[in-house]
Protein backbone atom coordinates (compact mmCIF):
# COMPACT_ATOMS: atom_id res chain seq x y z
CA UNK A 1 0.00 0.00 0.00
CA UNK A 2 3.19 2.54 0.84
CA UNK A 3 4.88 1.47 -2.80
CA UNK A 4 7.61 0.83 -0.61
CA UNK A 5 8.95 -3.22 -1.84
CA UNK A 6 11.47 -3.94 0.56
CA UNK A 7 9.40 -2.09 3.80
CA UNK A 8 9.06 -3.64 6.56
CA UNK A 9 7.45 -3.40 10.21
CA UNK A 10 6.48 -4.55 13.69
CA UNK A 11 3.74 -4.67 15.77
CA UNK A 12 3.74 -2.53 18.99
CA UNK A 13 1.40 -1.80 22.81
CA UNK A 14 -0.13 1.35 21.22
CA UNK A 15 1.42 4.69 19.55
CA UNK A 16 3.01 5.99 22.14
CA UNK A 17 5.66 2.30 21.90
CA UNK A 18 5.25 2.78 17.89
CA UNK A 19 6.59 6.74 18.16
CA UNK A 20 9.62 5.43 20.68
CA UNK A 21 10.32 2.39 18.03
CA UNK A 22 10.66 4.33 15.04
CA UNK A 23 12.20 7.29 16.77
CA UNK A 24 15.05 4.78 18.19
CA UNK A 25 15.43 3.41 14.68
CA UNK A 26 16.03 6.67 13.63
CA UNK A 27 18.79 7.41 16.36
CA UNK A 28 20.22 3.62 15.55
CA UNK A 29 20.68 4.42 11.45
CA UNK A 30 21.91 8.30 12.40
CA UNK A 31 23.89 7.75 15.59
CA UNK A 32 24.74 3.75 15.20
CA UNK A 33 27.30 4.30 18.81
CA UNK A 34 24.59 6.14 20.83
CA UNK A 35 23.39 2.88 22.11
CA UNK A 36 26.97 1.77 23.75
CA UNK A 37 28.34 5.96 23.87
CA UNK A 38 24.53 7.84 24.06
CA UNK A 39 23.41 10.75 22.12
CA UNK A 40 25.32 13.72 21.53
CA UNK A 41 24.13 16.80 23.01
CA UNK A 42 23.51 18.84 19.48
CA UNK A 43 20.29 16.93 18.08
CA UNK A 44 17.28 18.00 18.05
CA UNK A 45 13.61 16.61 16.51
CA UNK A 46 11.50 19.23 14.87
CA UNK A 47 8.04 18.24 15.24
CA UNK A 48 4.71 19.61 14.49
CA UNK A 49 3.31 22.61 17.18
CA UNK A 50 -0.15 19.87 18.12
CA UNK A 51 2.40 17.02 17.91
CA UNK A 52 1.38 13.82 20.02
CA UNK A 53 2.95 13.91 23.73
CA UNK A 54 4.66 10.78 22.83
CA UNK A 55 7.10 12.24 20.53
CA UNK A 56 8.48 14.51 23.26
CA UNK A 57 8.60 11.91 25.98
CA UNK A 58 10.39 9.80 23.38
CA UNK A 59 12.71 12.51 22.49
CA UNK A 60 13.50 12.21 26.75
CA UNK A 61 14.02 8.81 26.50
CA UNK A 62 16.22 8.96 23.46
CA UNK A 63 19.10 11.27 25.36
CA UNK A 64 17.80 13.86 22.82
CA UNK A 65 16.04 15.94 26.09
CA UNK A 66 12.41 17.20 25.45
CA UNK A 67 13.50 20.72 25.43
CA UNK A 68 15.00 20.24 22.26
CA UNK A 69 12.08 19.07 20.58
CA UNK A 70 11.80 22.20 17.85
CA UNK A 71 7.86 22.81 17.64
CA UNK A 72 7.08 24.25 13.81
CA UNK A 73 3.96 26.32 13.97
CA UNK A 74 0.76 25.08 11.92
CA UNK A 75 -1.43 26.84 10.05
CA UNK A 76 -5.47 27.50 11.19
CA UNK A 77 -6.42 23.95 10.27
CA UNK A 78 -3.57 22.97 12.52
CA UNK A 79 -1.63 21.70 9.57
CA UNK A 80 2.55 22.03 9.64
CA UNK A 81 3.37 25.26 7.60
CA UNK A 82 5.77 23.84 5.94
CA UNK A 83 7.79 27.09 5.15
CA UNK A 84 8.35 27.60 8.77
CA UNK A 85 9.66 23.93 8.73
CA UNK A 86 12.25 25.15 6.23
CA UNK A 87 12.90 28.23 8.27
CA UNK A 88 13.77 26.34 11.61
CA UNK A 89 15.65 23.74 9.89
CA UNK A 90 17.88 26.36 8.11
CA UNK A 91 18.28 27.93 12.30
CA UNK A 92 19.57 24.53 13.47
CA UNK A 93 21.70 24.17 10.91
CA UNK A 94 23.26 27.51 11.31
CA UNK A 95 23.27 26.67 14.95
CA UNK A 96 25.41 23.97 14.65
CA UNK A 97 22.40 21.24 15.88
CA UNK A 98 21.71 17.76 14.05
CA UNK A 99 18.51 17.06 13.29
CA UNK A 100 17.82 13.59 13.88
CA UNK A 101 14.40 13.46 12.00
CA UNK A 102 11.08 15.65 11.36
CA UNK A 103 7.66 14.33 12.69
CA UNK A 104 4.74 15.32 11.07
CA UNK A 105 1.24 14.15 11.53
CA UNK A 106 -1.76 12.03 9.55
CA UNK A 107 -4.18 12.31 11.84
CA UNK A 108 -3.27 14.47 14.78
CA UNK A 109 -5.17 13.25 17.85
CA UNK A 110 -6.12 16.96 18.72
CA UNK A 111 -8.46 17.52 15.58
CA UNK A 112 -7.40 14.21 13.19
CA UNK A 113 -5.49 17.24 10.89
CA UNK A 114 -3.16 15.35 8.47
CA UNK A 115 0.02 17.52 7.22
CA UNK A 116 0.94 18.35 3.94
CA UNK A 117 3.23 15.24 3.67
CA UNK A 118 4.12 15.40 0.22
CA UNK A 119 6.12 18.80 0.39
CA UNK A 120 7.22 18.02 3.84
CA UNK A 121 8.53 14.60 2.19
CA UNK A 122 9.81 16.18 -0.67
CA UNK A 123 11.44 18.92 2.25
CA UNK A 124 13.24 15.72 3.93
CA UNK A 125 14.48 13.89 1.21
CA UNK A 126 15.81 16.61 -0.22
CA UNK A 127 17.89 17.40 2.94
CA UNK A 128 18.28 14.17 3.59
CA UNK A 129 16.49 14.05 6.88
CA UNK A 130 14.71 11.03 8.23
CA UNK A 131 10.52 11.92 8.23
CA UNK A 132 8.64 9.99 10.95
CA UNK A 133 5.00 10.15 10.03
CA UNK A 134 2.81 9.58 13.31
CA UNK A 135 -0.35 8.47 11.40
CA UNK A 136 -1.96 6.30 14.42
CA UNK A 137 -5.18 7.83 13.40
CA UNK A 138 -5.60 8.99 10.17
CA UNK A 139 -2.99 6.19 7.80
CA UNK A 140 -5.59 3.95 7.60
CA UNK A 141 -6.96 6.25 4.81
CA UNK A 142 -4.46 4.31 2.98
CA UNK A 143 -6.94 1.65 1.91
CA UNK A 144 -9.45 4.09 0.53
CA UNK A 145 -9.80 4.61 -3.05
CA UNK A 146 -12.19 7.20 -2.12
CA UNK A 147 -9.85 8.97 0.78
CA UNK A 148 -6.43 7.80 -0.15
CA UNK A 149 -5.57 11.77 -1.52
CA UNK A 150 -5.81 12.85 1.94
CA UNK A 151 -2.15 10.91 2.84
CA UNK A 152 -0.67 11.84 -0.20
CA UNK A 153 3.05 11.53 0.19
CA UNK A 154 2.97 9.32 3.23
CA UNK A 155 5.37 6.98 1.04
CA UNK A 156 8.17 9.21 1.04
CA UNK A 157 8.35 8.90 4.74
CA UNK A 158 11.17 6.40 6.60
CA UNK A 159 8.57 5.49 9.21
CA UNK A 160 4.53 5.38 10.45
CA UNK A 161 2.73 4.64 13.22
CA UNK A 162 -0.70 3.33 12.38
CA UNK A 163 -3.09 2.28 15.03
CA UNK A 164 -5.30 -0.42 13.94
CA UNK A 165 -7.37 0.18 16.84
CA UNK A 166 -8.05 3.33 15.50
CA UNK A 167 -9.46 2.87 12.19
CA UNK A 168 -9.33 -0.89 11.43
CA UNK A 169 -12.17 -1.69 14.51
CA UNK A 170 -9.33 -4.09 16.00
CA UNK A 171 -9.37 -4.34 20.41
CA UNK A 172 -6.74 -2.26 22.14
CA UNK A 173 -3.96 -2.13 21.81
CA UNK A 174 -2.63 -2.61 18.06
CA UNK A 175 -0.16 -0.34 16.41
CA UNK A 176 1.97 -1.11 13.28
CA UNK A 177 5.31 0.84 12.99
CA UNK A 178 6.61 0.68 9.92
CA UNK A 179 9.93 1.33 7.91
CA UNK A 180 10.31 2.25 4.26
CA UNK A 181 13.96 -0.18 4.20
CA UNK A 182 13.73 -2.84 5.82
CA UNK A 183 16.93 -2.74 7.55
CA UNK A 184 16.10 0.03 9.77
CA UNK A 185 14.27 -2.02 12.13
CA UNK A 186 17.01 -5.25 11.99
CA UNK A 187 19.50 -2.45 13.99
CA UNK A 188 17.80 -0.83 16.71
CA UNK A 189 18.46 -3.22 19.38
CA UNK A 190 22.19 -4.35 19.92
CA UNK A 191 21.87 -6.04 22.43
CA UNK A 192 23.59 -10.02 23.72
CA UNK A 193 21.08 -11.96 25.66
CA UNK A 194 21.70 -15.57 25.49
CA UNK A 195 19.64 -16.37 27.75
CA UNK A 196 16.18 -15.28 25.07
CA UNK A 197 18.43 -14.79 22.13
CA UNK A 198 20.51 -18.05 21.88
CA UNK A 199 18.26 -20.92 20.75
CA UNK A 200 19.06 -20.64 17.01
CA UNK A 201 16.82 -23.63 16.55
CA UNK A 202 13.97 -21.88 17.27
CA UNK A 203 11.45 -21.63 14.34
CA UNK A 204 10.50 -18.04 12.67
CA UNK A 205 12.28 -14.93 13.27
CA UNK A 206 13.45 -14.05 16.69
CA UNK A 207 10.96 -10.87 17.48
CA UNK A 208 12.44 -9.96 20.46
CA UNK A 209 15.69 -8.46 18.76
CA UNK A 210 13.25 -6.42 16.58
CA UNK A 211 10.93 -4.59 18.75
CA UNK A 212 11.03 -2.81 22.67
CA UNK A 213 9.36 -5.33 24.10
CA UNK A 214 9.94 -8.91 25.25
CA UNK A 215 6.89 -10.90 26.31
CA UNK A 216 3.81 -9.74 23.86
CA UNK A 217 0.56 -10.50 23.28
CA UNK A 218 -0.19 -12.15 19.89
CA UNK A 219 -1.29 -8.79 18.02
CA UNK A 220 -1.13 -9.55 14.94
CA UNK A 221 -4.10 -11.64 15.55
CA UNK A 222 -6.52 -8.55 16.10
CA UNK A 223 -5.96 -7.53 12.79
CA UNK A 224 -5.83 -11.12 10.98
CA UNK A 225 -9.02 -11.69 12.36
CA UNK A 226 -10.64 -8.97 11.15
CA UNK A 227 -9.52 -9.11 7.39
CA UNK A 228 -10.45 -13.14 7.51
CA UNK A 229 -14.12 -12.03 8.12
CA UNK A 230 -14.54 -9.00 6.15
CA UNK A 231 -11.00 -8.84 4.10
CA UNK A 232 -9.02 -5.59 3.02
CA UNK A 233 -12.26 -4.09 0.95
CA UNK A 234 -14.37 -4.90 4.05
CA UNK A 235 -11.59 -2.32 6.01
CA UNK A 236 -11.59 0.04 3.37
CA UNK A 237 -15.29 0.59 3.70
CA UNK A 238 -15.11 1.19 7.03
CA UNK A 239 -13.06 3.64 6.72
CA UNK A 240 -14.61 5.45 4.38
CA UNK A 241 -17.81 5.39 6.60
CA UNK A 242 -15.92 7.17 9.72
CA UNK A 243 -14.69 9.67 7.31
CA UNK A 244 -17.73 10.54 5.96
CA UNK A 245 -19.82 10.26 9.02
CA UNK A 246 -17.59 12.79 10.14
CA UNK A 247 -18.23 15.23 7.95
CA UNK A 248 -22.00 14.54 7.83
CA UNK A 249 -22.25 15.19 11.94
CA UNK A 250 -20.13 18.14 11.20
CA UNK A 251 -22.71 19.83 8.65
CA UNK A 252 -25.47 18.84 11.53
CA UNK A 253 -23.73 20.86 14.19
CA UNK A 254 -22.67 23.62 12.06
CA UNK A 255 -26.38 24.36 10.72
CA UNK A 256 -27.61 24.64 14.37
CA UNK A 257 -27.55 27.96 16.06
CA UNK A 258 -25.22 28.18 19.17
CA UNK A 259 -22.77 25.22 17.83
CA UNK A 260 -19.27 26.30 16.62
CA UNK A 261 -17.20 23.82 14.66
CA UNK A 262 -13.59 24.23 14.71
CA UNK A 263 -13.32 23.35 11.14
CA UNK A 264 -14.18 21.03 8.48
CA UNK A 265 -12.80 16.99 9.82
CA UNK A 266 -9.38 15.95 8.03
CA UNK A 267 -9.92 12.79 9.03
CA UNK A 268 -12.66 10.86 11.85
CA UNK A 269 -12.04 13.55 14.68
CA UNK A 270 -14.21 16.36 14.97
CA UNK A 271 -13.84 19.34 17.52
CA UNK A 272 -17.51 21.32 18.21
CA UNK A 273 -18.61 23.56 21.27
CA UNK A 274 -21.58 25.26 22.37
CA UNK A 275 -21.22 28.99 22.46
CA UNK A 276 -17.55 30.11 23.32
CA UNK A 277 -17.10 30.09 26.80
CA UNK A 278 -14.04 27.24 27.23
CA UNK A 279 -15.80 27.12 31.41
CA UNK A 280 -19.04 25.94 29.98
CA UNK A 281 -17.34 23.35 27.16
CA UNK A 282 -15.61 21.94 30.84
CA UNK A 283 -18.56 21.79 32.21
CA UNK A 284 -20.96 20.50 29.42
CA UNK A 285 -18.39 17.19 29.15
CA UNK A 286 -18.11 16.91 32.61
CA UNK A 287 -22.05 16.46 33.09
CA UNK A 288 -22.38 14.18 29.91
CA UNK A 289 -19.33 12.07 30.98
CA UNK A 290 -21.76 11.66 34.61
CA UNK A 291 -24.58 11.03 33.26
CA UNK A 292 -23.20 7.69 31.05
CA UNK A 293 -25.37 8.36 28.15
CA UNK A 294 -22.74 9.99 25.71
CA UNK A 295 -18.67 10.25 25.92
CA UNK A 296 -17.19 13.19 24.40
CA UNK A 297 -13.58 14.43 25.23
CA UNK A 298 -11.92 17.76 25.21
CA UNK A 299 -9.29 19.30 23.82
CA UNK A 300 -7.52 22.50 24.34
CA UNK A 301 -6.66 24.75 20.93
CA UNK A 302 -5.19 27.83 21.19
CA UNK A 303 -6.07 28.23 24.89
CA UNK A 304 -9.86 27.78 24.10
CA UNK A 305 -11.77 24.79 24.97
CA UNK A 306 -13.02 22.77 22.06
CA UNK A 307 -15.47 19.45 22.39
CA UNK A 308 -13.86 16.47 21.10
CA UNK A 309 -15.68 13.36 19.16
CA UNK A 310 -14.10 10.38 17.53
CA UNK A 311 -15.98 8.62 15.23
CA UNK A 312 -15.24 5.26 15.53
CA UNK A 313 -18.05 3.12 15.75
CA UNK A 314 -19.51 2.80 12.74
CA UNK A 315 -23.09 2.60 13.62
CA UNK A 316 -23.33 6.12 15.18
CA UNK A 317 -25.60 7.60 13.45
CA UNK A 318 -26.86 11.36 12.31
CA UNK A 319 -29.67 10.66 15.01
CA UNK A 320 -26.97 10.17 18.37
CA UNK A 321 -25.62 13.28 17.24
CA UNK A 322 -28.94 15.41 17.30
CA UNK A 323 -29.32 13.62 20.62
CA UNK A 324 -25.63 14.55 21.98
CA UNK A 325 -26.86 18.27 20.68
CA UNK A 326 -30.07 18.19 22.12
CA UNK A 327 -28.82 17.29 25.61
CA UNK A 328 -26.28 19.59 25.43
CA UNK A 329 -28.53 22.77 25.04
CA UNK A 330 -30.33 21.03 27.56
CA UNK A 331 -27.34 21.01 29.94
CA UNK A 332 -25.96 24.22 29.23
CA UNK A 333 -29.78 26.03 29.52
CA UNK A 334 -29.82 24.34 33.17
CA UNK A 335 -25.94 25.66 33.70
CA UNK A 336 -27.20 29.13 32.95
CA UNK A 337 -30.05 29.41 34.84
CA UNK A 338 -27.91 28.88 37.77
Amino acid sequence: KFGWGEGDGILTHGGSLGNLSALLAARARIIPESWTDGMPSNYVLLASDIAHYSVERAAAILGIGSSNVVRVPVDGSLRIHVESLKRLFAQQVEQGREVLAVVANAGATANGAIDPLREIGQFCWDEGLWLHVDGAHAAGAILSSKHRGLVDGIELADSVVWDTHKLLGTTVLSCATLFRDKSSRAVTYAQHAPYLFGDLEKPGEDLGLLTFECTKAPISLKLFFNLAVIGEGGLAAHVDRLFDQARRFHDVLAARPGFECFGPPQSNILLFRYGSDSALQDRIRGRLVLEGDFYITRVTVRREAWLRLVIQNPFTEESDVVALANRIEQVAGEFKST
